[in-house]
């Protein structure tokens, strides 16, 4: 039996890598009969293109709906649109919430850095005990 990653569902069909080829698969009826939901990032063991079984997940989101996540990567403009500060707070909480590394990254610096915005960034890295420079922000 072969060891994979879904990285991809469309209707009926979950596409495995196994780490040298690429696997369309269906999955055994007795996993839906449990109903059993298989999200993007599941390992899973197969055979014959048949999903046999789903290997316990490391964490998960429900909303994108993702499996075993290795480390979230915010982006977020500075200015144009303006940085919504709760909104970030809310996905580094989120992050938090289901213990997954973060890092932050800000693009439009050059169009104005503002004393007032670093202040305010550096304050939510400190609420989430997280690193700040001007440059890069790391968990």
């Amino acid at each position: 039996m072969a060891e994979g990653q879904i990285y991809k569902i469309h209707s009926d069909f979950y596409y495995v890598d196994d780490g040298n080829s690429f696997h369309e698969c269906k999955i055994r009826e007795v996993l839906k009969k449990q109903r059993e939901k298989i999200l993007v990032g599941d390992f899973v063991e197969f055979e014959n293109n048949v999903i046999k079984n789903i290997i316990k997940r490391k964490n998960y989101i429900k909303r994108p709906s993702v499996a075993n996540i290795d480390q979230i990567i915010i982006v977020s403009a500075l200015k144009e649109p303006d940085l919504d500060l709760h909104q970030l707070n809310r996905y580094i909480s989120l992050a938090k919430y289901f213990n997954i590394p973060t890092v932050l990254c800000f693009n439009k610096d050059d169009l104005k850095w503002d004393k007032h915005l670093s202040s305010s960034i550096k304050s939510i890295s400190c609420q989430n005990r997280m690193s700040f420079s001007k440059n890069h922000v790391v968990c």
